[in-house]
């Protein structure tokens, strides 16, 4: 029972972290999360950047323009350039830009070999216009962290893709047949331990079935290329028909929910 269990929950918690999603990289100012999309092309400008002081000290300041690189004296084709003392300095590119989502806050990464800056997202829905701040310098990280706030840091909510929809029904189908097989086992065959598992004996020995087809598979390439001396036409041909058959073998042996073929019985066999 012990071992059924802990099998659950980390099936369980395996399918939470394939389910989770991070806030993943569209373009250098938009990503894409379960939550919605964030763009923050509104606020591109390319006549030099959209946000041209967040000021560090009296002296010292950060120009900022998403989506669209500028230039500025030494600050060559640039998401984020630092003034101080007369010099510009480059903090970051378009292309070093990095998403990150901690709980319910997106932030955005710029980088060069010397500094870098964190750029927090500010949500505010119903804002007039948009401001971008310094919150303070991380000198142990060699990081300016900044903060823009802007109702084009808000998340667009999207109804669901085809890839989340597919997610989804393959979690649950899975949900219910692992809790729903070890309750069955349970109840009906009075199971214990791994025996809990539905089809236990079957998930062991599909492996090996595996492996023992894609070997035979093999074989049969090099026999093929021997005898007719052509080259390959592309591992995929040859290795879609196993995963099919693989596929097909499951699912035949889950819908018949005990076994549906002798040990000697060759043509479902893997």
């Amino acid at each position: 029972m012990t071992e059924a269990l802990v099998f659950g929950y980390a099936l369980t918690f395996l399918l939470c972290v394939s389910l989770s999603t991070s806030c993943v990289k569209v373009t250098s100012c938009s990503c894409r999360s379960s939550r919605g999309l964030l763009d923050l092309s509104p606020l591109a400008s390319d006549k030099g950047p959209r946000f041209p002081h967040a000021f560090i000290s009296n002296r010292s300041y950060i120009s900022y323009n998403p989506c669209i690189a500028f230039t500025n004296d030494t600050c060559k084709r640039v998401a984020m350039c630092k003034f101080f003392m007369g010099l510009h300095e480059t903090v970051g590119s378009q292309k070093s830009a990095r998403f990150i989502e901690n709980d319910d806050e997106i932030s955005i990464l710029y980088g060069t070999v010397n500094w870098g800056a964190k750029l927090v997202l500010r949500c505010i829905p119903h804002a007039v216009n948009s401001a971008l701040k310094v919150l303070k310098t991380d000198v142990s990280n060699r990081r300016y962290i900044l903060e823009l706030s802007s109702k084009y840091a808000c998340l667009k909510h999207e109804g669901l893709n085809a890839g989340s929809i597919i997610a989804i029904v393959l979690a649950v189908i899975v949900a219910v047949y692992l809790f729903g097989g070890m309750l069955y086992m349970k109840c009906v065959h009075d199971a214990h331990g791994l025996q809990l598992i539905p089809h236990v004996e079957f998930w062991r020995t599909l492996p090996e079935r595996t492996k023992v087809r894609i070997s035979y598979q093999t074989r049969t390439m090099l026999v093929y290329r021997q005898v007719s001396n052509k080259p390959f036409r592309g591992v995929a041909i040859y290795l879609t028909p196993i995963l099919l058959q693989a596929v097909a073998l499951c699912a035949v042996h889950v819908l018949c929910w005990k076994p549906c073929w002798k040990p000697g019985y060759s043509n479902l066999q893997v």
